[in-house]
């Protein structure tokens, strides 16, 4: 008998605790360099998040998430291609042919996403590398 079995043998009314939660997800493509193609990698951390203490209360709070995930994301497109812009702007001003030369190797992009979890950094990962 596990011991949670046992308490509730004792405590009749007793339930499993549980606490959910409302996240948000950084997902983040990387480049590692030229080197035979090229090779790419993502990783994904935990930004934030709210506990709840029942999964209808997180899924309620959801919706909201999702909008400002999708928001956080398009705002990152912008700025990550606003950069580039500005980056490749500034070499060919300079006549610089390698603008990887000058700012480094440019990454891929960044994605926000909202997951109900109920446990916490359960969505973080990172890829191992892999080429193109």
């Amino acid at each position: 008998m596990s011991i949670q079995e046992a308490f509730f043998d004792v405590c009749k009314q007793a339930k499993p605790a549980s606490t959910w939660h409302v996240s948000l997800y950084l997902s983040e493509q990387w480049y590692g360099g030229p080197q035979e193609g090229g090779w790419w990698g993502t990783t994904t951390t935990l930004v934030a998040s709210q506990e709840f203490n029942s999964e209808a209360l997180a899924n309620e709070a959801l919706q909201a998430a999702e909008v400002l995930a999708s928001k956080l994301t398009a705002e990152a497109a912008v700025s990550h291609g606003e950069r580039c812009s500005a980056e490749l702007d500034f070499c060919e001003r300079h006549g610089i042919d390698d603008s990887n030369s000058v700012f480094g190797e440019v990454s891929g992009r960044s994605v926000y996403s909202i997951y109900v979890e109920d446990e916490l950094g359960k969505h973080e990962y990172s890829t191992s590398p892999y080429y193109e």
